[in-house]
Order: structure tokens, then sequence, then C-alpha cells
């Protein structure tokens, strides 16, 4: 074949490569099942960008869970206790029961969910801040301390002799005693947090205790409990403080699985999606990551309710342009969670193609419904589909 002839057709090429749609172009990647994806070395996403004036450092671990499928699955908050349900449970555990109380009780989708009633929010023996130290509180702090990195086997909260592993534990038992046997938990952030005095640091407490942020597990699957993808803040999400095996503090709202839709979906390996977080970090918008991982997010069908998907989520800092700077409030923060500016970024996890990227404008607010999904869900194939 002549020179010029080699060349007309690399030109032809590049040229439908370049106009084809990038959904169309992502589609056309491998896919995987997830026990293959599982099956397949660690891999890790190192490599430094940069981007204006900024070089930013990526330094972080693809999480795959090891489960043998994906499902599409239908959910549905757990329904709330009633009568002799109710009554059994309080003396079953003897805790201090909250009074009633929907997280979602202002959302438009509040027609698909009800309260979670007294196991909204549950506790034993939690040490209280003041009533019992004769301190007010402008006396008295609460610093909790963040732990980016940690092993699991090490002991953290200052003469606290638990290790993290067995305070998660202590949570997880608690967890399953009060929503249900089958409940299982993502360990999602960890910190340490104590009582202290404003003045000269001193320790409140006998011992700190340890506040760990976790997600439900779906089928193996960690599910996303952000806003954006669920009907209220508290929705899909456990936050638990643990003192020792009999004291601690657990506010949750969880789901149930109401239907499996699909038996197994096929998904993309992270480099089909590396694609769509590489733009937003060349953009400077996205300045860090903390967590990248394959998980389930919520998305709302005005028929069903609410569906599990699964997606490429990382969790970033990131900006809403290249010229924002961290606003006072996130400089604060003793925690990079408890940043306002650290959020999810979802990926279609057949497609590569974003999904959703949380601004911080006025209308994207942390307790808005969402609203970005209300036209249905993301487009899934089946292994049908897709052979």
């Amino acid at each position: 074949m002549k020179k010029s002839s080699i060349f007309i057709l690399t030109c032809m090429v590049m040229l439908l490569a370049f106009i084809l749609p990038p959904g169309a172009r992502a589609e056309a990647a491998k896919l995987y099942s997830l026990k293959e994806l599982a099956a397949l070395p660690p891999a890790r996403w190192q490599q430094t960008y940069q981007t204006g004036n900024r070089t930013i450092d990526i330094d972080v671990a693809i999480e795959v869970p090891h489960a043998d499928k994906a499902p599409l699955l239908q959910v549905s908050r757990l329904p709330a206790l009633q009568g002799e349900e109710l009554t059994r449970w309080l003396k079953a555990y003897g805790l201090t029961a909250n009074e009633q109380v929907d997280f979602g009780r202002k959302s438009k989708f509040s027609t698909f969910f009800g309260s979670n009633d007294q196991r909204t929010a549950f506790s034993m023996n939690m040490p209280a801040p003041n009533e019992h130290l004769g301190e007010g509180w402008q006396k008295v702090k609460e610093p909790e301390t963040s732990l980016p990195d940690y092993q699991l086997d090490k002991a953290y909260a200052p003469r606290n002799p638990l290790t993290i592993q067995q305070a998660f534990d202590i949570a997880q038992l608690r967890v399953q005693e009060v929503m249900g046997a089958d409940i299982r938990l993502y360990l999602d952030t960890v910190a340490t947090k104590g009582i202290y005095k404003r003045s000269g640091n001193k320790p409140l407490r006998d011992m700190d205790w340890y506040v760990f942020n976790c997600f439900p597990l779906a089928h193996g699957i960690p599910c996303l409990p952000h806003p954006i993808t669920g009907p209220d803040w508290f929705f899909n999400r456990v936050r638990a403080e643990v003192y020792a095996d009999k004291s601690y503090s657990i506010y949750c709202s969880l789901f149930q699985v109401d239907q499996v839709l699909a038996e197994d979906l096929p998904l993309c390996a992270f480099e089909t999606a590396k694609p769509a977080f590489e733009q937003l970090i060349q953009e400077g918008r996205i300045r860090k990551i903390y967590k990248v991982q394959l998980a389930y997010a919520h998305f709302f069908d005005k028929d069903k309710g609410f569906i599990l998907v699964p997606v490429w989520n990382a969790w970033c800092e990131i900006y809403k342009s290249a010229q924002a700077e961290m606003n006072e409030f996130d400089q604060q923060a003793t925690s990079y969670y408890e940043r306002s500016i650290y959020q999810p970024v979802i990926v279609h996890a057949q497609t590569g193609k974003l999904l959703y990227i949380r601004d911080n404008s006025p209308n994207d607010s942390w307790f808005a419904p969402p609203l970005a999904f209300e036209s249905g869900l993301p487009e899934m194939r089946t292994w049908e589909q897709v052979k």
C-alpha cells in the first residue's frame, strides 16, 4: 500500500474517533463482570498533573469490591417499627431511643420512604459533653481528628485500648442488632474525638473515642450515602461514635432491597472511567483525590423509586472553577471530610461518562433532593444486550 493511502486511512480513522460522541467511544471499551474486575491485580492511580500554576499529585488505590456480581437493585427505606414489635425492641435492647425522626420529611420523594423511627438514632451510656462535668459549653471543646491513614489492628484514640477494628466491630454488631442481622457496613472514614478544656487542652474524660462514617453494603458493594443520590442527608449513612463495648451513639437511616431488576451488569475497568476524572483535573477543579471506588449510587425513577446503579466514584476536593480557592470554613475544618469541597464525582460504570458532579452552587444544596436524576436512570445494559 502506498504511503499516501496509509496516511489517508490513518486520517480517516482519527477523524472518525474524533467525531464520535464520547459515550459511543467509551462504550466500545471492554466490559467485565465484577468477579473478573475483582480478580485483576490490585491497581493504583499514581500520576502527576500540571494544570496552570498548580501541580496535582494523585496516589490512590483503586478499590474494587470482592463480589461475584453487580446486580441492579430497587430499594426503599427500612420500615418503621410499630406496636408490639417496637415494644419488644425497646425492652430487648434498653437503648436510649430518641423521639421519632424522619430526616426525609421535607423531601418531595418522601412518599417512597417512611421513617426509621427510634432506630434512626440510638445510644447507650455515651459520655455526655458537659452536663456531668460542671463545665459550660464555652469552656469545653470536642475536637474531632480525622485519620486519613490508619491500620485496623492499631489503637489511635488517646487512652482508649480499643483498636479501630475492635471499635468498628462494636458498631457493626449494634447496627445489626437494631437494623437487621443481614446488614454489613463499609468503613469509609475514621476519626478520634474527646472532650477537653479550651484553656490548657486538659482532657475531661478518661479516654477518647472513635467516630466512624460508614456506608451499608449491598451484595458486597458499598452504597454511596450522599444526598445527591438519595432522598436526604442521612439516608444510607451510618455515623457511629464508639467509646466502649456498651457505650456508643449511632445515627443511621438505611434501606432494604425490594427487588433485583437485573442479576448482573457488565462493568468497565477504571481505565475507561479515568479520562472523565482527568478532564476535571485539567480544568483545575479536582485538586486532591482521597479515594476511588466501584460503588452503588442512588438514581430516582418516577415509577419505581430509588434504584442502586454501579458507578465509578472518586471522593475529591473539587472546586467550582480553576480560579476558586478554599473558603474560610474549609480552612478551619479539622477533618478533611467535613469540608464543603469534599464531594463525590460519579462516572458511568459502563461508558465512562461523567454522571454527576456537585458544584456548590446555591441550587445544589446538601439537603436538596436529587433533582439531577428526576429524568430517570442512566442507561445500563445487561450482558445479553452487549453480546
